[in-house]
């Protein structure tokens, strides 16, 4: 090829953009720019992983994150994870959980639509958990946080649950206003029921409110013969025995309560019972809780005071002593108490061995003594004072053991009938027929020493109406409940799936 032509050639390549030495230029600037491509989306991934796990490991990602709406109301993963822990130490699930977050929802929403806040027994209680979360954590010299996570030694919410102190005050807050909630639609529907309409409600549900009142002594057998006894010595009591016995108490029965006890007491030490028969034998049931063995006769209509009957079941026979019905024609009570308990002992000595039995009781002994003085010297001081009401309950808020600074009235139990769940020795001392306002005493219970104040009776309405209106409104709270609950917009959200769920465990915890 001539020189000529190769320049034309060379030219020709050159005007085409192909040119071996600029080719292989462009082709390295090509891969260093792919490299710094490459580096820059490198660096930007691992970034971006850094923040995600930073982001996860913040709490900042899980306060904000909603995992489940409620109607507006926004529960955050962390929100989600106390309420996962408590369903699970009451060994329920996650679903369990939701519901728990739904109805709590619905009150609160409620009660802030009404203008509601939280008052001072509200804010009370919420103070006394978080004091009882600092106190504990306190005594085993751990975090806040540790204590509440840690189930050995606190609550019990589990490590990961990311539940700390502002968690804690958050939902027993939101607890706290939606109970608030449920007890002010209560006390308008209480307010809302006439005594005739209570009364009509009563006598409809009686069989659940009237009491009988009776005495039974159980005398059980067995139906196989005597003469089939592999061994003649064991003792089995035949059906015939057993209601031989029950006659005898029946028989003495016709002489008065009195002699029904003696009697039933006399059987059963011959049967091997060492139980006191006053308490053994005394029942006081509501009307549709009778036994089916003796329901019919006890219930009724002519049955009176002092009426006696053996009656025959599969494996017992009964004697039965008919007392009296009650239909809970009777006013409430209200009184005021002081508690004082012994100081706790310690069970153990320095190297964690149990100690005697001997000193054990004696320090309980002299914990009780000292309980005892401490409750007397209360009690001298109230009498050497005014001796009124109004110092009775300075004296609650300086001395007592109960948690008074949680009630909106220190010290005050209001509305004791004959079935509240009170110590029989508390109840009785409130409701005996003699009592008059002012009255100040110390009555020991299984719980420790009262110093009671009585306050009032109630004499505005009977027990009966009390009982009546507390179920009619429960009643009417639960119905509109139900359907506010079941109408309620609940979604659970992506991030649902963060929360912690741990195995439905039922655990010791606060």
């Amino acid at each position: 090829m001539s020189g000529s032509k190769n320049r034309k050639h060379r030219k020709s390549q050159r005007d085409s953009g192909f040119d071996l030495g600029n080719q292989k230029d462009r082709e390295a600037e090509q891969g260093r720019r792919k490299q710094t491509r490459t580096a820059i989306i490198v660096l930007i991934v691992i970034a971006v992983v850094a923040a995600v796990v930073l982001l996860l490991n913040s709490n900042l990602f899980y306060r904000n994150m909603t995992a489940v709406n409620v109607d507006g109301e926004r529960f955050s993963i962390v929100d989600m994870n106390f309420y996962t822990a408590m369903a699970a130490a009451r060994g329920a699930d996650f679903d369990a959980a939701v519901e728990d977050a739904v109805q709590e929802a619905v009150l609160h929403n409620r009660a802030v639509a009404e203008g509601l806040e939280l008052d001072d027994a509200a804010r009370a209680q919420v103070q006394a958990t978080l004091d009882w979360a600092r106190d504990g954590a306190a005594e085993w010299g751990v975090s806040v946080d540790q204590f509440l996570s840690d189930s050995q030694i606190g609550a019990g919410f589990g490590r990961g649950h990311r539940i700390n102190l502002r968690v804690l005050e958050d939902r027993v807050a939101f607890t706290a206003l939606g109970n608030m909630y449920r007890d002010h639609f209560q006390e308008r529907l209480w307010e809302s029921y006439t005594e005739a309409e209570m009364e009509t409600f009563y006598m409809e549900n009686r069989e659940q409110f009237d009491r009988i009142q009776f005495r039974v002594l159980n005398i059980p057998f067995t139906a196989v013969d005597a003469s089939e006894l592999e061994d003649p010595d064991d003792f089995i009591r035949t059906r015939q025995e057993a209601e031989d016995l029950a006659q005898r108490v029946i028989t003495a029965a016709a002489n008065g309560e009195a002699a029904f006890l003696t009697t039933a007491g006399t059987v059963m030490s011959e049967m091997g019972n060492t139980a006191e028969a006053d308490a053994h034998t005394w029942r006081d049931m509501a009307w549709n809780m009778v036994p089916s063995d003796y329901a019919d006769w006890l219930q009724a209509a002519a049955r009176t005071t002092g009426d006696a009957e053996v009656f025959t079941g599969d494996t017992s026979v009964f004697a039965v002593f008919y007392v009296d019905l009650d239909e809970n024609r009777y006013h409430s009570v209200n009184v005021r108490r002081i508690l004082v308990q012994a100081e706790e002992i310690d069970f153990f000595d320095e190297d964690g061995e149990v100690l005697d039995p001997d000193i054990i009781e004696a320090a309980q002994e002299a914990a009780n003594a000292a309980a005892w003085t401490k409750a007397e010297e209360i009690l001298a001081q109230w009498h050497a004072g005014e001796a009124t009401e109004a110092s009775f309950i300075e004296l609650i808020r300086e001395y007592s053991d109960d948690n008074w600074e949680i009630q909106a009235d220190p010290g005050l139990i209001d509305n004791i009938g004959r079935q509240s769940l009170l110590a029989p020795e508390f109840r009785d001392w409130a409701l005996d027929s003699a009592r008059r306002i002012g009255d100040v005493e110390i009555v020991e219970t299984s719980f420790g020493l009262h110093i009671m104040y009585f306050v009032s009776e109630n004499t505005e309405i009977y027990h009966r109406h009390e009982l009546a209106r507390e179920t009619m409104s429960a009643e009417a709270f639960e119905a509109w409940f139900e359907e506010a609950v079941e109408a309620a917009n609940v979604r659970e959200t992506f991030f649902s799936r963060l929360v912690n769920r741990p195995d439905p465990q039922p655990a010791f915890g606060w």
